[in-house]
């Protein structure tokens, strides 16, 4: 196979970096050495983390790794643009296939100023001096795009982009005096409120200020409806298939420029979002366009379950640091104990194998081929087709 092929599974291939038989991971580690000799820049940044890791021996393998390239003076910034394969357009071999076509634009500097974002996780908006003589913003934050480590990474800015919370909070503000946060915590009804509490203080004391206003920014800015619906649609249908939650008015943009949806922030998955006090629900318009286009996305979702399923794998062999550490309430194991709970999630040469991370990927298949589940994990009936798939969701 050319290089070129065997990067589109690089993540895959560094999350077995230590595989327990010696002879599989001698050919596994020729194969990674050749991609980083071949693409040093993209490899470096994808290993940064494996390179970082709290266990020792996936630390001493990526050295290993890195000793067989010759070390390169520039840095690329980590662009989407940069990272990314690109195959060729025609069936057959392609021997001298330029699989990263875009120049790389390398670090020359950093601005001195670092802006940051009063979000719960205070992430550090950064500015990069490329080698082009133009300015990069990236972000920085305890989540991983491009991992440095196994907690943390940088994440490209999406330009052209606004929160739905900042959209809406402008067109309130032109109507009047908005809500502080303290007079909406005042009004929220207790969690063990009845449904009809909720529902009165909702109708009663919400709505009346926060009327829906939304449609005033498409129609101020351009007639955007189809983009916004059919983007809108394929993140809900994205986002139940990984169990994403988490989706409040900031981690929602949309593009300036043509109404698309973009979500950020994907650090609630594998239906995390679940076990938080309130659900995050909220009412939808959904016949028409919406309902086709989550058909649609679910359909080829489903036809194209196997490459799914094996960019998800890495996520039980090199799952993620959050997994590892006590639940809160829980103690955590004393200085002692540390070496006995890391051995006991790993084998003896280093591999993890995480049941909790085989559990999620599991639920995910299962949501895939339409099987619905009880709290119990049984089956709730046979799988669904792609339109009662759908049509149970938006229910």
């Amino acid at each position: 196979m050319a290089p070129y092929q065997l990067f589109t599974a690089f993540p895959q291939l560094i999350s077995r970096i230590c595989h327990g038989n010696p002879d599989v991971f001698q050919q596994l580690k020729e194969i990674i050495a050749r991609l980083y000799v071949q693409f040093p820049q993209q490899a470096m940044w994808m290993m940064m983390a494996v390179s970082k890791s709290s266990y020792q021996t996936r630390v001493q393998r990526c050295r290993e790794i890195f000793a067989t390239a010759k070390n390169f003076s520039q840095i690329a910034l980590p662009l989407q643009s940069v990272m990314n394969v690109t195959l060729p357009n025609t069936q057959g071999p392609h021997p001298d296939h330029n699989a990263f076509p875009a120049n790389p634009v390398y670090i020359q500097g950093l601005e001195d100023t670092i802006e940051i974002l009063p979000s719960l996780q205070k992430p550090k908006k950064i500015t990069f001096n490329g080698s082009d003589g133009r300015l990069y913003v990236m972000m920085c934050k305890p989540k991983t795009v491009i991992p440095l480590n196994e907690e943390c990474g940088i994440i490209e800015w999406v330009n052209n982009t606004h929160g739905l919370r900042n959209i809406l909070m402008k067109l309130y503000r032109e109507r009047g005096p908005v809500m502080t946060g303290m007079q909406l915590k005042n009004i929220a009804p207790p969690l063990e409120a009845s449904i009809d509490e909720k529902l009165r203080i909702y109708k009663e004391k919400l709505l009346p200020r926060h009327p829906s206003v939304f449609k005033e920014w498409f129609l101020r800015t351009y007639n955007a409806r189809l983009s916004y619906a059919r983007t809108l649609a394929v993140m809900s249908m994205v986002g139940y298939i990984l169990g994403l939650g988490d989706r409040h008015g900031e981690n929602i943009l949309f593009d300036s420029t043509c109404g698309d949806c973009v979500h950020v922030d994907f650090n609630c998955l594998f239906n995390k979002g679940e076990t938080f006090e309130w659900p995050e629900r909220g009412p939808l318009g959904y016949e028409g366009i919406f309902r086709r286009a989550c058909e649609v996305t679910l359909r080829v979702m489903r036809t194209q379950m196997d490459p799914l399923m094996s960019i998800l794998k890495p996520f039980v062999y090199d799952p993620l640091v959050e997994w590892s550490k006590p639940v809160k309430g829980q103690r955590k194991p004393e200085t002692g104990d540390s070496s006995k709970a890391q051995k006991s999630n790993t084998t003896e040469t280093g591999e993890i194998n995480n049941e909790k991370a085989m559990t999620h990927v599991q639920n995910i298949e299962d949501r895939l081929k339409g099987i619905l589940k009880s709290k119990g994990s049984r089956p709730r009936s046979v799988p669904l087709s792609i339109e009662g798939h759908v049509n149970y969701l938006i229910q």
